[in-house]
């Protein structure tokens, strides 16, 4: 019973693994060839035959073949040479040698030449279903991991192709982002010459409100103070994120103040993106700087109206907002070397 369960399973695992193998035997002895060939298409896909070295050289160049197995004395050429010629172009064809008992003095050389295992002659059909059980399961394990290693490669290349995209499209909005900003950004050729005294009659309904609203923020910044040290950490960044937005709700109807507008509002935006991280800490030098010119710009357009250009202190924001941009990126680049 123990036997024909044996004999059960090795049967299945053939059948299993064989549909996607294929083979080919030589061997000049057409009476042992045609039992062979019986017995192997019950398994496997294909079984193709050749009846000497020359023949099977031949078969062998028209496709590949996932087993060989192969006699040794054949006329015309016979297995050693075929193996030689064979291992010449592909040393890792597996290849089985149907072997009589008085070939057994050629043992030593055939395990030089790499052979795979041997089918001794004459043939006992249950040492021949083992071995060729075996062999299949080396076969089967070789192009499933054929398999996995192309799907890896073709997953490695689309990620590839993703990142490349992915960067080719950072690039682009990268680029944009550059154009636009040096589009709103003042200078002196394209920014529009006018005096505090000249925007507050254009906005005279409205110009003592701004200086109130603006003077209830400079309190709220002050108190802030107060109560921070060097540094502003991801516990405090939504108050400055928060305080800069209400610039950006009052400067927003104001095309004079459009390039503040923009930049206050994109720094409100990167701020509260910062939420997201632990331990950042950004130098709280660069908003006092920030938040001294606004208060300046207060005084000077909206208290006094006594700037003879509204954008005396363009440059300066420049120069302050990307001090504040630089300190963010270093901040999250450092974040990110730690992480990783």
């Amino acid at each position: 019973m123990k036997r024909d369960q044996q004999v059960h399973i090795r049967t299945k695992n053939l059948k299993e693994k064989g549909r996607e193998i294929d083979i080919l035997v030589v061997e000049d002895d057409e009476v042992l060839l045609s039992q062979l060939v019986k017995l192997l298409k019950k398994f496997f896909n294909r079984v193709d035959i050749a009846s000497n070295g020359i023949e099977a050289l031949n078969r062998i160049s028209e496709r590949d073949y996932d087993l060989i197995i192969t006699d040794l004395v054949m006329p015309l050429l016979d297995g050693f040479s075929l193996i030689e010629k064979i291992r010449q172009n592909n040393s890792e064809q597996l290849i089985l040698v149907l072997s009589a008992y008085s070939d057994n003095e050629n043992l030593l050389q055939l395990i030089d030449m790499g052979i795979d295992g041997f089918l001794l002659k004459p043939v006992n059909i249950d040492v021949v279903m083992e071995k060729l059980s075996k062999t299949s399961e080396i076969i089967y394990n070789r192009k499933a991991l054929q398999h996995y290693m192309k799907m890896l490669e073709e997953s490695h290349a689309e990620l590839l192709q993703r990142d490349s995209e992915l960067e080719e499209t950072l690039n682009e909005m990268n680029q944009l982002k550059l154009e636009v900003k040096e589009q709103n950004t003042p200078n002196d050729t394209t920014q529009e010459f006018m005096s505090a005294e000249e925007f507050a009659k254009l906005y005279l309904d409205e110009i003592s409100y701004l200086n109130e609203e603006f003077e209830i923020l400079e309190e709220h910044f002050n108190t802030f103070l107060l109560q921070e040290h060097k540094s502003i950490t991801n516990e405090s960044i939504d108050t400055i994120a928060h305080l800069l937005k209400q610039y950006c709700k009052h400067f927003e109807t104001y095309n004079e103040f459009a390039y503040l507008h923009g930049e206050l509002c994109s720094l409100a935006g990167e701020l509260e993106e910062l939420r997201a991280y632990l331990n950042i800490e950004i130098c709280i030098s660069s908003f006092i700087l920030l938040f001294d010119h606004l208060e300046q710009l207060r005084k000077g357009v909206f208290a006094s109206q006594s700037f003879h250009d509204i954008h005396k202190l363009d440059k300066a924001f420049i120069k302050v907002l990307e001090d504040i941009s630089n300190e963010i990126s270093s901040s999250l680049e450092l974040v990110d070397s730690l992480v990783s």
